[in-house]
């Protein structure tokens, strides 16, 4: 019979190869058991040795990708897990997820912060000059913007957040933004979807510097 909540399985891996591709869940927890042979544990960019005896413990959620390959007497183990719903499990080689709940496998694209959801601009400000922004979007509050001081790189950190310099308001339909530039350089004038649409996003940008 099939169980609902966990699992228990056993492996036999011949010399060389792996017991699964490295993987990580974000909500299942596994415990391997080495029961015979040895080999080698994959965690992320290190390598363990195991042999019989071993056990190993992988929580959940610390997307660190584990693996085990066998050495030349082969590998024998068990694995136990959990079967959570709403598990994602990820498969950094492939860049796989699959989707426990929906049974749904899936490959993504890695994005940059600027990339996909949003639009960015530069605009050149000598220090002390006054940049205003206006953006009218065909829906009502779907769109914010943002003034980035010269020099951002990146702004999915703490650090890149110093050089968030302006936001924007809502006026009406619109977002307006206006900032004075405390030094001369290329500001970057990003709008960002303030929440999800079904279809292309159409807008009027405006851009004055006084």
């Amino acid at each position: 019979m099939r169980s609902f909540h966990t699992g228990l399985k056993r492996y036999d891996v011949p010399a060389g190869k792996l017991g699964a591709p490295p993987h990580c869940h974000s909500a299942e927890e596994e415990v391997f058991v080495v029961l015979d042979g040895e080999g080698t544990l994959l965690l992320g960019d290190e390598e363990h040795a195991v042999r019989r005896g071993h056990v190993v413990a992988r929580p959940p959620g610390t997307g660190v990708a584990h693996a085990f390959r066998a050495g030349d007497p082969g590998l024998s183990f068990l694995a136990y897990g959990t079967r959570e719903p709403n598990d994602i499990c990820f498969y950094p080689r492939s860049n796989k997820l699959f989707l426990r709940g929906i049974g749904l496998v899936a490959r993504l694209e890695r994005l940059d912060y600027w990339d996909d959801d949003l639009d960015v601009y530069r605009v050149y400000l000598q220090k002390g000059q006054r940049l205003f922004a206006r953006v009218t979007p065909e829906i009502t509050g779907v769109v914010r913007m943002s003034v980035w001081a010269p020099g951002t790189q990146r702004v999915d950190g703490l650090d890149g957040r110093r050089l968030l310099v302006a936001q924007s308001r809502s006026a009406g339909v619109q977002a307006r933004v206006g900032y004075r530039a405390t030094q001369t350089g290329r500001y970057y004038l990003e709008l960002k979807l303030a929440r999800p649409t079904h279809d292309p996003l159409v807008y009027r940008l405006a851009v004055a510097r006084g």
